[in-house]
């Protein structure tokens, strides 16, 4: 997010540079035996830790097998890519013409799916995409995935058909005012606090690139892209990132995981909420909201 807010526009190929040679240290760091050696004796003692120290313990092994089963080559590579990514997404969205970068793509999928298919060896998991989601939900497991998208399948066909069947009333085009950068940020702050996002522990920035959220300790900062010509789309990447924000710095609590079925601290919680927000989109169908109602209420 940094590069976003304060890098000149010519240093992103530095910056590239720059993220490449600290993927591969770290990973040099983390891959060395000792860090192996300091892990084995913490978990000789796991039984007398307490239940946040243990989920942690446990998180810190996971977080090694994941890195340590990379060359520092591939580390480096992935941060390169992670970082390009970013610039080449933030260029090429205004025209959309993705056709430009499909040989970065492809080296991008390439890379990825050797990086599943370690990993899916290392972790012992049943497929190379279940052992990239555990990268983000540790636990989360291919079947549940198909679970509950197979409930959206179902609820997805007649949201959209309800959805296109309303928008046929209406007029083709909402008339949205144009609005300065200053206007727009101002707006999508007030979304934000409305919200209850706490200022005093994060801040949020315009920006001209993809919108990012990230959080270190107790300061979550996001960032939203500024369109001129429709606010609505800034508003509704606010309240996203609001949210996000806002779950970030939300202290984990031990509770029962609907995924795995067990009395842990489970980042699948996180993506437990982002599938409770799809499944109410199909009972409220909130995209109906995108009418003239929701302007007059703005």
């Amino acid at each position: 997010m940094d590069a976003e807010l304060f890098l000149p526009a010519d240093e992103g190929p530095h910056r590239q540079d720059q993220m490449t040679t600290l993927g591969n240290v770290s990973n040099l760091l983390i891959a060395d035996p000792q860090v192996e050696k300091w892990l084995d004796e913490s978990e000789k003692n796991k039984a007398a830790l307490a239940a946040g120290d243990g989920r942690n313990l446990q998180l810190m092994r996971r977080q090694w097998v994941h890195d340590a089963s990379l060359t520092s080559e591939m580390a480096g590579e992935l941060s390169r890519l992670t970082c390009e990514g970013e610039s080449l997404h933030t260029g090429f969205r205004k025209d959309g013409d993705w056709s430009k970068i499909k040989d970065w793509y492809a080296h991008a999928v390439d890379l990825m799916r050797s990086v599943g298919e370690i990993k899916k060896n290392r972790l012992g998991m049943s497929s190379a995409y279940e052992a990239l989601m555990d990268t983000f939900s540790p636990g989360l497991k291919d079947e549940t995935v198909v679970s509950e998208f197979a409930h959206i399948e179902k609820v997805l066909p007649s949201m959209i058909s309800e959805t296109m069947a309303r928008q046929a009333l209406e007029p083709k085009t909402l008339d949205l005012p144009k609005t300065t950068k200053a206007q727009q940020e101002e707006l999508c702050r007030r979304a934000a606090k409305a919200m209850c996002f706490d200022f005093n522990k994060g801040r949020m920035d315009m920006s001209d690139g993809h919108p990012w959220c990230t959080t270190a300790s107790d300061d979550s900062r996001f960032t939203v892209d500024y369109i001129g010509d429709n606010f609505l789309k800034a508003v509704m990447t606010t309240a996203a990132r609001t949210k996000q924000a806002k779950a970030r710095l939300e202290p984990k609590a031990l509770g029962r995981c609907r995924f795995c079925r067990k009395d842990r601290f489970c980042e699948s919680l996180a993506f437990a909420g982002v599938l409770e927000n799809i499944r109410r989109i199909g009972s409220f169908r909130l995209f109906l909201l995108f009418g003239g109602s929701l302007c007059e209420h703005i």
